[in-house]
Protein backbone atom coordinates (compact mmCIF):
# COMPACT_ATOMS: atom_id res chain seq x y z
CA UNK A 1 0.00 0.00 0.00
CA UNK A 2 1.29 3.43 -0.93
CA UNK A 3 -0.18 6.25 1.19
CA UNK A 4 0.23 9.75 -0.23
CA UNK A 5 -0.84 13.23 0.86
CA UNK A 6 -1.35 16.53 -0.93
CA UNK A 7 1.93 18.42 -0.63
CA UNK A 8 0.12 21.63 0.27
CA UNK A 9 -1.40 19.88 3.29
CA UNK A 10 2.02 18.57 4.28
CA UNK A 11 3.46 22.09 4.05
CA UNK A 12 0.59 23.60 6.05
CA UNK A 13 0.89 20.94 8.74
CA UNK A 14 4.64 21.42 9.05
CA UNK A 15 4.25 25.19 9.49
CA UNK A 16 2.57 24.64 12.85
CA UNK A 17 4.97 25.61 15.61
CA UNK A 18 3.67 23.33 18.39
CA UNK A 19 1.56 20.29 18.95
CA UNK A 20 0.11 18.77 22.10
CA UNK A 21 0.15 15.11 23.06
CA UNK A 22 -2.04 13.75 25.84
CA UNK A 23 -0.66 10.73 27.60
CA UNK A 24 -1.61 8.60 30.56
CA UNK A 25 0.76 8.82 33.51
CA UNK A 26 1.67 5.19 34.31
CA UNK A 27 1.95 5.86 38.06
CA UNK A 28 -1.12 8.01 38.69
CA UNK A 29 -3.34 6.98 35.78
CA UNK A 30 -4.11 10.65 35.13
CA UNK A 31 -4.07 12.18 31.67
CA UNK A 32 -1.23 14.68 31.23
CA UNK A 33 -0.48 17.06 28.38
CA UNK A 34 2.92 17.56 26.87
CA UNK A 35 3.61 20.35 24.40
CA UNK A 36 6.21 19.71 21.73
CA UNK A 37 7.89 22.36 19.60
CA UNK A 38 8.64 21.72 15.96
CA UNK A 39 12.09 22.33 14.58
CA UNK A 40 11.90 26.03 13.71
CA UNK A 41 15.02 25.72 11.52
CA UNK A 42 13.20 23.75 8.81
CA UNK A 43 12.19 26.12 6.03
CA UNK A 44 9.08 25.80 3.86
CA UNK A 45 11.33 24.98 0.88
CA UNK A 46 12.98 22.17 2.86
CA UNK A 47 9.53 20.82 3.75
CA UNK A 48 8.45 20.86 0.09
CA UNK A 49 11.69 19.21 -1.03
CA UNK A 50 11.43 16.56 1.69
CA UNK A 51 7.84 15.77 0.63
CA UNK A 52 8.88 15.51 -3.04
CA UNK A 53 11.86 13.32 -2.19
CA UNK A 54 9.69 10.97 -0.12
CA UNK A 55 7.05 10.64 -2.84
CA UNK A 56 9.63 10.09 -5.60
CA UNK A 57 11.62 7.54 -3.58
CA UNK A 58 8.57 5.54 -2.53
CA UNK A 59 7.16 5.59 -6.07
CA UNK A 60 10.46 4.37 -7.52
CA UNK A 61 10.66 1.60 -4.95
CA UNK A 62 7.15 0.50 -5.82
CA UNK A 63 7.99 0.50 -9.53
CA UNK A 64 11.13 -1.55 -8.91
CA UNK A 65 9.75 -4.11 -6.48
CA UNK A 66 6.00 -4.35 -6.78
CA UNK A 67 4.21 -6.96 -8.69
CA UNK A 68 0.54 -6.65 -9.55
CA UNK A 69 -0.38 -6.29 -5.90
CA UNK A 70 -0.19 -2.67 -4.87
CA UNK A 71 -2.71 -0.13 -3.68
CA UNK A 72 -2.49 3.66 -3.83
CA UNK A 73 -4.37 5.46 -1.05
CA UNK A 74 -4.76 9.20 -0.73
CA UNK A 75 -4.68 10.40 2.86
CA UNK A 76 -7.46 12.87 2.08
CA UNK A 77 -9.73 10.09 0.77
CA UNK A 78 -9.11 8.11 3.94
CA UNK A 79 -9.94 11.00 6.27
CA UNK A 80 -13.03 12.00 4.27
CA UNK A 81 -14.42 8.46 3.86
CA UNK A 82 -12.63 6.24 6.38
CA UNK A 83 -15.04 3.31 6.25
CA UNK A 84 -14.97 3.11 2.45
CA UNK A 85 -11.20 3.44 2.16
CA UNK A 86 -10.47 1.12 5.10
CA UNK A 87 -12.78 -1.47 3.52
CA UNK A 88 -10.80 -1.14 0.28
CA UNK A 89 -7.50 -1.55 2.13
CA UNK A 90 -8.75 -4.57 4.05
CA UNK A 91 -10.16 -6.19 0.93
CA UNK A 92 -6.76 -5.68 -0.71
CA UNK A 93 -5.10 -7.35 2.30
CA UNK A 94 -7.77 -10.09 2.42
CA UNK A 95 -8.92 -9.06 5.92
CA UNK A 96 -12.56 -8.87 6.96
CA UNK A 97 -13.80 -5.39 7.92
CA UNK A 98 -15.12 -4.94 11.45
CA UNK A 99 -16.83 -1.77 12.65
CA UNK A 100 -14.57 -1.72 15.73
CA UNK A 101 -11.61 -1.02 13.46
CA UNK A 102 -12.82 2.58 13.22
CA UNK A 103 -13.01 2.99 17.01
CA UNK A 104 -9.64 4.57 17.66
CA UNK A 105 -10.07 4.86 21.40
CA UNK A 106 -9.68 1.08 21.69
CA UNK A 107 -6.41 -0.77 21.41
CA UNK A 108 -2.82 0.37 21.14
CA UNK A 109 -1.76 3.28 18.96
CA UNK A 110 1.49 3.76 17.08
CA UNK A 111 2.72 6.70 15.04
CA UNK A 112 5.04 5.70 12.24
CA UNK A 113 5.26 9.08 10.57
CA UNK A 114 3.38 12.32 10.87
CA UNK A 115 1.97 14.43 13.66
CA UNK A 116 2.41 12.75 17.08
CA UNK A 117 -0.65 14.58 18.42
CA UNK A 118 -2.71 12.10 16.37
CA UNK A 119 -1.89 9.48 19.01
CA UNK A 120 -4.71 11.13 21.01
CA UNK A 121 -7.29 10.68 18.28
CA UNK A 122 -10.54 9.01 19.24
CA UNK A 123 -11.98 9.32 15.75
CA UNK A 124 -10.83 9.97 12.23
CA UNK A 125 -11.28 13.66 11.48
CA UNK A 126 -11.97 15.04 8.04
CA UNK A 127 -9.09 17.15 6.84
CA UNK A 128 -9.62 20.84 6.61
CA UNK A 129 -8.12 22.55 3.62
CA UNK A 130 -6.21 24.88 5.92
CA UNK A 131 -3.49 25.19 3.33
CA UNK A 132 -5.85 27.45 1.38
CA UNK A 133 -5.41 30.02 4.16
CA UNK A 134 -1.61 29.95 3.93
CA UNK A 135 0.29 33.08 3.06
CA UNK A 136 0.11 33.75 -0.70
CA UNK A 137 3.90 33.67 -0.97
CA UNK A 138 3.96 30.15 0.49
CA UNK A 139 1.32 29.00 -1.98
CA UNK A 140 3.36 30.56 -4.81
CA UNK A 141 6.47 28.77 -3.53
CA UNK A 142 4.65 25.45 -3.44
CA UNK A 143 3.19 26.02 -6.90
CA UNK A 144 6.65 26.79 -8.26
CA UNK A 145 8.42 23.86 -6.57
CA UNK A 146 5.83 21.14 -5.99
CA UNK A 147 2.64 21.66 -8.00
CA UNK A 148 3.96 19.51 -10.86
CA UNK A 149 4.16 16.49 -8.54
CA UNK A 150 0.76 17.21 -6.99
CA UNK A 151 -0.73 17.18 -10.52
CA UNK A 152 0.90 13.81 -11.29
CA UNK A 153 -0.60 12.48 -8.04
CA UNK A 154 -4.06 13.67 -9.07
CA UNK A 155 -4.41 16.75 -6.85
Amino acid sequence: MHLIRDGRGVLHSNLKKKYTVNFKDEKTGKIRKKIYNRNANITPLQTINSWKKGIIKSTLLLKLFRRKNSLLVKYEDFTNSPEIVLSRILKFANIIFEESMLQLEKGEKHIVCGNPSRINATQIHKLSKGWRKMDKDLIKLFNKKGAWLNRILGY
